[in-house]
């Protein structure tokens, strides 16, 4: 770390007790604080919602936005950016980009630049900074920790990820007390999907065969072991994973696996990452490429957003138990207040894999998808903004 970064951060340390006093200050008259545990097991102290967060991971930024406080956000990394994710979600974030945390080489110009927000008064040293997915999001803490930044929280690095829904909702529930003050109704319509497939799923013992297929342009097929929201989401559907090995790694195999898998279990549903089709494929160059043309098989294209820790893992719940169990779930996702406007196409026609020899009922059913995203965003936003 450079001379000017050190001197600049002896006169921060005297500012930020200052600022530290104002923050803890609390204005609502409450004379009660809330205890949030990050994913590596650090707790933290809250008298009152964040003033400001900086969030490094697309999740934790997303979160934030959905929340309905994108205004708070003044630092980001680069892949929350708009410019880079060009969700329309994030089309109204205005915070200053610190580029990449993915390896340890821009960790001293982040440092400087946070440090230059709390000279400015844009910041104190006891403002919310969220480092998520990378292992150098640990190294980045103990940097920011020792200049003073004293509420570096760290979620989904690879010695404590994030795997599960039950996971994800606990993620969601620590941003929104952190920029609220409480639980969001977010949370809450996710645990309404949750439990309407719970309770549906009491009403049969089938476990349909399923299998996760990721899909990379260097490295190809593999498929879904363990250690992705995906695969859980199989699981949490009423599925069964086929690709479960306990003495393999998280992902493996190639396309010769998926074949040898599927030929083994009938009736399997692929779930396949959206991946495929970003880089120029379609459902049926899958089917010709790896399934012998066969058009029999299901094949479902997973939305990205839904393998990953933010409230469209509802969203990919409520797809993945509509593809595994047709007869007990379709038509409205749940809310969390009973009612919803959303509407899922009954998808059995797919799932029986009757269409000739065209892939027209997969592309429809990703299309559905897509839509379903779309009214699930507005869903929560409207049951959320009904809430007094």
């Amino acid at each position: 770390m450079n001379v000017k970064i050190i001197s600049l951060v002896s006169v921060l340390i005297l500012f930020s007790g200052l600022s530290v006093v104002v923050f803890s200050d609390n204005s609502n008259g409450a004379d009660s604080t809330t205890t949030i545990t990050d994913g590596t097991g650090k707790t933290f102290t809250y008298a009152r919602p964040a003033e400001h967060i900086v969030t490094m991971g697309y999740a934790s930024t997303l979160t934030v936005a959905m929340l309905g406080e994108t205004d708070k956000i003044i630092a980001v990394d680069t892949y929350s950016t708009y410019n880079y994710t060009k969700d329309e979600r994030l089309a109204g974030l205005n915070a200053l980009n610190l580029g990449s945390i993915y390896t340890s080489s821009n960790n001293d110009n982040i440092v400087a630049q946070l440090v230059q927000l709390v000279g400015k008064g844009k910041m104190s040293l006891g403002d919310t900074i969220i480092l998520t997915t990378y292992s150098n999001a640990l190294t980045l803490r103990d940097l920011l920790n020792g200049i003073g930044f004293d509420h570096v929280l760290v979620y989904g690095v690879p010695t404590s990820p994030i795997t599960s829904y039950e996971q994800v909702k606990d993620f969601i529930s620590d941003i929104s007390v952190i920029v609220k003050g409480d639980t969001s109704s977010l949370v809450g319509n996710m645990e309404a999907v949750e439990n309407t497939v719970i309770n549906g799923l009491k009403g049969t013992s089938e476990r349909p065969p399923a299998l996760f297929v990721w899909y990379n342009k260097t490295s190809g097929y593999s498929v879904g072991n363990t250690g992705s929201i995906a695969v859980s989401l199989i699981e949490a559907a009423g599925g069964t994973n086929i690709a479960y090995s306990p003495n393999s790694a998280t992902t493996y195999g190639d396309k010769n696996t998926i074949v040898q898998l599927v030929e083994s279990h009938p009736n399997t549903i692929i779930f396949l990452q959206d991946t495929y089709i970003k880089d120029g494929h379609t459902v049926g160059d899958f089917r010709n490429d790896v399934l012998g043309g066969d058009a029999g098989i299901p094949i479902v294209i997973v939305d990205s957003k839904w393998n990953n820790y933010d409230t469209d893992a509802a969203s990919g719940l409520w797809v993945f138990a509509c593809a595994l169990h047709p007869e007990i779930f379709q038509g409205a996702m749940p809310s969390a207040d009973g009612s919803s406007t959303l509407y899922v196409i009954p998808i059995q026609a797919s799932r029986a894999g009757t269409v000739g020899g065209s892939s027209s009922s997969d592309l429809a059913l990703y299309a559905i998808a897509g839509l379903l995203v779309g009214l699930i965003i507005l869903g929560f936003a409207y049951f959320y903004l009904r809430r007094p």
